[in-house]
C-alpha cells in the first residue's frame, strides 16, 4: 500500500520452477491474484513447446481482458514463444537478456536484439 500511496506501480511476480500448470489453471492463478500489482507476472519452468503452448494459449485468452496486465512466460524449452508473441498476445512487458549464447532458448530466453529481429519480421514493429 506505501508504494501504491506513492505512485510506485508494482509487479507481483509468481515463480513456479517445478513446470507449467494447463493453460486453464493459468487463467485460474491470474484470476486469484490479479489484485496482488498493477502487472502481475507469471513465470513457470517449461520442458518443451507443450508447455509454451499453455502458456500462450492462457496469454492468447486474455490477449482482449483490458482489466488486466499481465507478463507470462517460461523458463525453459518452448517458453521462448509468448516472449516472441507478446505484442499479439497484448502482455504488459517481456523479458529478454543481453546474452548472446545459442543455448538462450534452450532456457527460454530471447536476445533482444534477436527479439526486435523477429517482432520487425513478424510485423510487431
Amino acid at each position: 500500500s506505501a508504494a501504491r500511496d506513492g505512485g510506485t506501480s508494482i509487479v507481483a511476480s509468481i515463480h513456479d520452477m517445478e513446470g507449467t500448470p494447463s493453460s486453464e489453471e493459468i487463467l485460474a492463478a491470474v484470476e486469484e491474484h490479479s489484485e496482488a500489482g498493477d502487472i502481475l507476472k507469471l513465470c513457470y519452468q517449461t520442458r518443451g513447446h507443450g508447455d509454451g503452448l499453455s502458456i500462450f494459449e492462457a496469454a492468447w485468452e486474455l490477449r482482449d481482458d483490458e482489466g488486466r496486465s499481465c507478463a507470462i512466460m517460461g523458463m525453459g524449452g518452448g517458453g521462448d514463444w509468448p516472449r516472441i508473441h507478446a505484442p499479439l498476445l497484448t502482455q504488459a512487458m517481456v523479458y529478454t537478456t543481453l546474452d548472446t549464447d545459442f543455448g538462450l532458448g534452450d532456457r527460454g530466453m530471447i536476445n533482444f536484439r534477436d527479439l526486435r529481429t523477429a517482432w520487425e519480421m513478424l510485423g510487431y514493429a
